[in-house]
């Protein structure tokens, strides 16, 4: 859900995929100006706490304003979370509080520096 037409790779954190130097390819240029100039939002990883009802098109707040909406989301069972991603733009992402709003419920949402996951996997080996 969250790669599409209307989104690319440096938005969704892949630029590093990016081989802009392997010869000519459609959307080159398009993309070596969006690398040049930053992408304006950025794939953003939301941890709640407890269990939210995510299914996608849930609506991302900052201070009280919507800004964007969940690409995809869900309840991680390892980590007692609740989960969803979505995009934000670009000059929010270091921002650390937002809201995602569910079924008329707003939930505390921080923003994920790295990919949720039990480490020590003492949730699965349970």
């Amino acid at each position: 859900s969250e790669l599409s037409p209307d989104t690319n790779p440096y938005e969704a954190g892949l630029g590093f995929a990016v081989a802009l130097d392997k010869g000519d390819f459609i959307g080159r240029d398009a993309l070596r100006r969006i690398r040049e100039e930053q992408p304006k939002r950025k794939l953003a990883c939301f941890l709640m706490d407890g269990f939210v009802p995510l299914h996608g098109g849930e609506a991302i707040l900052h201070e009280g304003r919507v800004i964007e909406t969940v690409t995809s989301g869900g309840y991680g069972h390892t980590i007692a979370k609740s989960i969803a991603y979505g995009f934000v733009p670009a000059a929010l992402f270091h921002e650390r509080h937002f809201e995602v709003e569910s079924f008329g419920v707003r939930y505390p949402a921080r923003v994920s520096e790295r990919a949720p996951y039990d480490p020590d996997r003492r949730k699965i080996s349970a």
